[in-house]
């Protein structure tokens, strides 16, 4: 019963910030992430780039509209494209090779639900600890940057006209807990009311880490795995 509840985001933001043209292929070609510097007690901010050939995520980033309602953002977003066309023409030309993102994370608690409607899944908001449309503080960073390298400050498109997020690391959803009354498996990893069914992914985080997780889903993976019996040594 608790499946699709306390989905988390990791409490993330995604800006980026578009180089001017004529820099170096360094920044391209460099460690994917170099750098982390924590804004608060609960917020903190890595540098990130994907290479040269990762299209995919960086044709999803568009101009970043200051933060708002949907149908100012979009407006604001529209007539920004209109006054800049070179800009937008240099945001395609630049594909990834001169892409910096901005990953922001935080441990505050802020989820979702996935919910099955309609025929397809869907999320919607907590009631009792929503996840807000956008962090005002990764927009002031990313302005900076961008004023500091003379480069574009980047948002992602349903971001900036739709005030929708996107998450890196999607958590939660089949929760570890201590019954089936508020998780879906238990402390070693077993689905509640399942015999020989196991979830070993970010799914059963119960909260944002504020960090990339892929470290403790390993660890949590390991610790299930030890304690699975082993299997039987002997042949038919």
């Amino acid at each position: 019963s608790r499946l699709g509840e306390l989905f988390r985001t990791n409490s993330e933001y995604v800006p980026a910030v578009r180089l001017p043209a004529g820099t170096g292929p360094e920044v391209s070609h460099r460690v994917s992430i170099t750098s982390d510097v924590r804004l608060d007690e609960h917020t903190h901010v890595q540098t990130l780039v994907y290479g040269e050939h990762a299209a995919m995520m960086t044709n999803q980033l568009t101009h970043l509209t200051r933060p708002g309602s949907t149908r100012r953002r979009a407006l604001s977003w529209l007539w920004t494209n209109l006054r800049h066309p070179g800009s937008v023409v240099d945001g395609l030309r630049a594909g990834s090779r001169r892409q910096v993102m901005l990953l922001f994370m935080q441990d505050v608690s802020t989820s979702l639900r996935v919910v099955w409607r309609g025929g397809r899944a869907r999320t919607e908001q907590s009631p009792d600890e929503p996840v807000p449309a956008h962090l005002p503080v990764s927009h002031e960073v990313a302005r900076t940057l961008a004023d500091r390298v003379g480069g574009v400050p980047q948002g992602q498109l349903l971001d900036s006209v739709a005030n929708l997020g996107m998450t890196a690391h999607p958590l939660g959803g089949a929760v570890i807990g201590a019954s089936a009354a508020d998780g879906v498996v238990d402390a070693d990893h077993r689905v509640f009311g399942y015999d020989n069914l196991m979830i070993c992914d970010g799914s059963v985080i119960p909260s944002n880490l504020g960090t990339n997780p892929s470290l403790t889903i390993t660890a949590l993976s390991e610790l299930a795995m030890s304690k699975v019996p082993a299997a039987s040594a002997s042949c038919g």
